[in-house]
């Protein structure tokens, strides 16, 4: 939204102040909840576990 005022119109920046601004955090900051809930959910229902790395290759059998 930002970009098309910009081109359409080649506003001040005020203008985006009062326009911009408002329009990313109503955007953004509602759907964070969800988004989390989901997340959450997710690595629940498949059994998400710590990461861990791979023992490379070389060191395999070398004893």
């Amino acid at each position: 939204m930002a970009l098309w005022i910009e081109t359409a119109f080649s506003a001040p920046y005020w203008v985006h102040l009062f326009t911009s601004l408002p329009f990313m955090l109503l955007t953004c900051i509602p759907p964070l909840r969800p988004l989390k809930g989901w997340l959450i959910a997710s690595q629940y229902y498949y059994k998400a576990e710590e990461g861990r790395l791979a023992d490379p290759p070389s060191s395999r059998g070398a004893d």
